[in-house]
């Protein structure tokens, strides 16, 4: 992916003083134009490498145009790729870039926390209404009516009760902002612990080759890379619609033989992705087994992550 850079203060000036205007419209005729130039340079990039299908990726953050909101997650054909009308920019300032869309899931895109500005991470499949619903409408209507709902919940019940939904909503941007909790890196360096539910997922995990069938919007590559983080084993995923299959495995391997690899195939699964322990990029690498698995699901790609949330494509061999 190409990426955007601030012009320097100098090219600003410079022009402000050609074109004689203020440096404001300056810097925005040379961000929106390099945002313009960026677009067609990976234009360019998704042709040579055989790119079929494109897909908008809006920022997910409070200051996104209704225009890019509307437009994150579009799935366009190369062939209609253009740079102002199907591809970014869309309008001056422009923040919004594109992907290659392959029908694979690998896991995450990140976030913004509004008031804060402090990265977190959603759900690769979560587009910008979605987010826009469950992190920033439902965060501000739990702080505007959270004691009054907490104190009749108590007053009633004699506990805090809490629903499961609203607890996957906000316990991401929440226990990762303020503790580092669910976290890959911070597991490893911090010993931050797993969120509630990571954690939940690790319990119906509890040995080598457990096996559990949970919904797909529930688990994502980088929870498996905390759990990798927590453990020290490796964990892999597969996807068949709105369902994921995660299995675990020891510090080298997942226990996926031939027979099982095909009939997970025939039944529809994807090969998401699976973990290595290690902090190290060499962790990383793809074996020999890994690459004999992608050849039986017939993909071309899948990804590893390691104990720190770094991950790595790797592609089947031509």
């Amino acid at each position: 992916m190409s990426q955007q850079t601030q012009p320097s203060d100098a090219a600003i000036d410079n022009l402000a003083k050609a074109m004689e205007t203020s440096k404001y419209n300056a810097g925005r005729l040379i961000m929106t134009e390099s945002a313009y130039f960026s677009s067609e340079a990976q234009k360019d990039a998704y042709n040579k490498l055989g790119v079929e299908q494109f897909e908008i990726l809006a920022t997910l953050d409070d200051i996104t145009s209704e225009l890019c909101q509307s437009l994150d997650g579009k799935v366009f054909p190369m062939s209609e790729y253009q740079a102002g009308v199907t591809a970014p920019p869309f309008h001056p300032w422009c923040r919004t870039t594109t992907v290659p869309y392959f029908d694979d899931d690998f896991g995450e895109r990140a976030a913004r926390e509004p008031e804060t500005e402090k990265t977190y991470y959603v759900s690769g499949n979560m587009k910008y209404p979605e987010w826009r619903e469950n992190f920033v409408e439902k965060d501000l209507t739990q702080k505007h009516s959270g004691d009054i709902m907490l104190n009749r919940d108590i007053n009633s019940t004699g506990s805090v009760n809490m629903t499961d939904t609203i607890k996957s909503q906000i316990q991401l941007p929440i226990e990762r902002e303020h503790s580092g909790k669910g976290v890959p890196s911070a597991i490893i360096h911090s010993d931050t612990g797993l969120t509630n539910r990571q954690q939940t997922l690790l319990n119906q995990l509890p040995e080598y080759d457990s096996r559990v069938t949970v919904p797909k919007n529930s688990v994502s590559m980088r929870d498996l890379s905390a759990l990798t983080a927590e453990t020290g084993v490796e964990y892999a995923m597969f996807t068949k619609g709105q369902e994921r299959l995660i299995i675990r495995g020891n510090e080298v391997s997942v226990n996926v033989s031939t027979e099982f690899a095909e009939k997970l195939s025939r039944d529809s699964y994807r090969w998401s992705g699976h973990t290595h322990p290690g902090i190290e990029m060499y962790s990383l690498q793809s074996s020999e087994g890994d690459m004999n698995i992608l050849k039986l699901f017939n993909q071309k790609k899948s990804v590893i992550y390691n104990s720190t949330g770094n991950h790595l494509l790797f592609w089947k061999e031509e």
